[in-house]
């Protein structure tokens, strides 16, 4: 069983100092039963309602862009991610088609080309 679990950790970056403690989104990759990449669950939906609210000089402003957003279906719940770096939202995306053995985002759908 594979789980990622953040341990509390202090440390200091810039000048700011973090403290990391155990996620209430932790979980086993086992339980991911499906994910959606892009702005299509409920909560980014919104955001994506908000941003056709605004203004052009507003949009610039905006915390980060639909491609920042992950949303892994678990059963009773989702848990929404926003990564922004690019390159770290490939490997986690990769990671998890292979971990999930996927080919269109729900577990085990890749089992009969594997």
């Amino acid at each position: 069983m594979i789980e990622y679990v953040f341990t509390e950790i202090d440390e200091e970056v810039d000048g700011v100092e973090f403290t990391e403690k155990t996620s209430s989104a932790s979980c086993a990759i086992e339980d991911i039963l499906s994910m959606t990449f892009g702005g299509f669950s409920a909560r980014f939906w919104m955001l994506r309602k908000h941003i056709n609210s605004l203004e052009d000089s507003e949009i610039h402003q905006m915390p980060y862009y639909s491609w920042n957003c992950l949303t892994l279906g678990l059963q009773g719940r989702e848990i929404d991610l926003v990564i922004r770096n690019e390159q770290e939202m490939q490997y986690i995306i990769k990671f998890l088609i292979y971990s999930m053995r996927t080919v269109e985002g729900k577990k085990n759908s890749g089992d009969k080309l594997l």
